[in-house]
Parts: structure tokens; sequence; C-alpha cells
């Protein structure tokens, strides 16, 4: 292995979940939680979250860090692959990461007297994917989980959908994937 020196950017977890029902072409709920252990203004969770307007969430970046909100919504996230747009909500919330990591995930997200329950089930083994550095920023090392299963609450209520294929996988890996994965360790430079 040869050792380099990359400016590096940020450092921490990336969790993806996806759900959409079959008769629809929308995902019936969107997350896309950073949580950030290394970046110049210092650790935090980021989560961009958006239901279906029958569960009541309008799209809304949810932190414990505004600053590392701002950081992460400038230089971390893909806005060309995001279902989300750039331009959004922020708001303060509460994050708890529960269950085991091995094999049933979740993160309970608090906010505006809102409870979200987004559990990863059924994981595939690990990818470790690394990168030469191309375009800045650019993710240099991840290790992808993906599951064939998850879930998402609100309030109690279970979010309507299931987990799908993205294609846009097929760039990384040369296959389309789950909608829903985590990144266990991820580094952009």
């Amino acid at each position: 292995m040869k050792p380099f020196k990359p400016e590096f950017l940020w450092s921490g977890e990336h969790w993806i979940l996806y759900l959409k029902t079959r008769s629809n072409s929308i995902n019936s709920v969107s997350i896309s939680l950073y949580k950030t252990n290394y970046s110049h203004v210092g650790t935090g969770i980021v989560c961009l979250l958006e239901t279906e307007d029958k569960y009541g969430i309008k799209p809304v970046l949810l932190t414990d860090n505004k600053d590392v909100a701002n950081f992460v919504t400038e230089n971390i996230i893909s806005w060309k692959v995001s279902p989300f747009k750039k331009n959004i909500v922020i708001k303060d919330a509460k994050f708890e990461f529960k269950g085991d990591i091995r094999i049933n995930p979740e993160w309970h997200i608090y906010f505006d007297e809102k409870i979200v329950v987004a559990s990863w089930l059924e994981l595939e083994d690990a990818i470790l994917l690394n990168n030469n550095i191309q375009n800045k920023p650019s993710v240099i090392n991840s290790i992808l989980k993906f599951s064939d299963k998850a879930f998402v609450n609100v309030n109690g209520v279970k979010v309507d959908g299931e987990v799908f294929l993205r294609n846009e996988w097929t760039r990384l890996i040369g296959e389309p994937k789950s909608s829903s994965c985590f990144a266990l360790s991820e580094t952009i430079s």
C-alpha cells in the first residue's frame, strides 16, 4: 500500500433509506443521514427527510449542529442524485442510534413533536470501495452495507413502501443496488 496525504474534507457515516410503493414512481419516504465524525467545522448529524403528504413531513434538513449542516450542504451532498432540492428548510433535531449495527440498525429522529424511526434489515455483506481522487470533492473510500428490507415509522405509523433497485449505484459498483444502505465509513477528500 502506498501512503499519500490528501486534504481530508469529511469523514463519517452516510445512511440512505428510500421507499416507494409499486404503484408510485415517487418515494413515499426519503432519508439521507450524514453522521459527521470529522470535518473542518466539527462533528454532528445532518438528515434530509421527506415523506408523502399523508405522513406530514415536507422536505426538511434536520441537524444537531447548524455549522455542520451548512458545511455538509455546501460540500458533501451529491445534489445531482439526491431526491432533495438544495434550498431546504433547516430545523434542529435530536438523533439516537439504536439496535445492533450488524443485524437491525435504527435511527430515531426527534423534531417538531415527531418521532421518526428508520430501520435497516436483511443486511448484505459489506462492499469496500476505494477510489482514486478525481474531481474534488471525491469519495476516496467507503464501506457499504446494503439492506434488502427496511421500514420507516412516523409517530408510530408505518410508512407504505418497499426498498427498490437504484441504477445510480451502477457507476460505482457495476450494478443497480438497493435504495436502502449505509456507509459505515466514508472519507471524502
